[in-house]
């Protein structure tokens, strides 16, 4: 092969590279990457669904973790945004001035928590106190409570893996240690079958993940549980809606974060969707 001929055939391979780099899009047209806490993970989705259908040229990819999973992922540029039950730490906040990620947020919803036990437990209700005290061993036993002569088996999904466990040790146990005897299920299916075939016992889940498995597992055998903030407050059951904060005394928020210096203006769009969707009285459930 000639000297003329080889720079003319290593010429073309160039000028074919250089073409399909051009060619090739940039990551962020490839999409709004969402890193959904798992707690709210069926909202989420249903929100990047209609997104999708209102702009079908912005796909949503989401991908359901931890929340400590996510803040990296997005302190790390692998995510756009984050769906938590709580805002990032001070280790976080440290994390993201060093590598000069300035979070910004919104709280889109809260979610109401819903307390299950088997029908055996025959009581109708609790008082938070009452929820405390099971869940920190006080109680053992449903006579305690007023109920039958039966142990208490609390079950609970994983902590600190799951947003509604860590917000519940937070504000329901006020500081207090998880009992010894907790049974800990790494999912809300689980869970609710957990429940349904042990008598005496209980659970707490996120009220959308628990609409979402009575969805496909319809003949769960469970009753859910009214709350009473105190002794003297009336008696509540969580509702579906997700937009408003009501009377109902167990309630998380769900906040979405990203990185306010992204240029990729569609993120902010996403957040400002989730809002205003949301909001709106007919859009406040999961389904419509």
């Amino acid at each position: 092969m000639n000297i003329g001929y080889r720079s003319l055939l290593i010429l073309a391979g160039i000028l074919l590279t250089v073409a399909s780099g051009i060619s090739q899009p940039e990551a962020k047209e490839s999409g709004i990457r969402v890193c959904a806490a798992t707690t709210f993970a069926e909202l989420v989705q249903d929100l990047g669904q209609k997104f999708m259908k209102e702009h079908p040229d912005v796909p949503v990819k989401i991908l359901c973790k931890t929340s400590e999973f996510g803040f990296e992922a997005l302190l790390n540029k692998q995510t756009d945004l984050v769906t938590a039950a709580r805002k990032p730490n001070a280790v976080e906040r440290r994390l993201a001035e060093r590598k000069r990620v300035e979070w910004k947020g919104v709280r889109i919803a809260w979610e109401n928590v819903a307390v299950i036990s088997h029908p055996d437990a025959s009581l109708s209700e609790l008082t938070l106190d009452q929820l405390r005290k099971i869940y920190t061993g006080e109680h053992k036993n449903w006579r305690d409570l007023g109920g039958p002569d039966l142990p208490i088996v609390p079950h609970s999904l994983p902590y600190p893996k799951d947003d509604i466990t860590v917000w519940f040790a937070d504000n329901v146990l006020s500081a207090a240690e998880f009992a010894a005897g907790i049974i800990w299920v790494r999912t809300p299916d689980f869970l609710v079958q957990h429940v349904s075939v042990h008598a005496g016992a209980v659970a707490y889940l996120g009220n959308i993940q628990l609409t979402e498995v009575l969805k496909r597992k319809p003949q769960s055998k469970i009753k859910v549980l009214s709350i009473r903030a105190t002794a003297g407050s009336p008696a509540l059951s969580p509702s579906t809606e997700i937009s408003k904060k009501g009377d109902y005394p167990l309630v998380v928020p769900v906040f979405l974060f990203w990185n306010a210096n992204n240029p990729d203006k569609r993120i902010e769009e996403f957040a400002q969707f989730c809002v205003e969707r949301l909001s709106k009285p007919e859009h406040s459930t999961l389904s419509e």
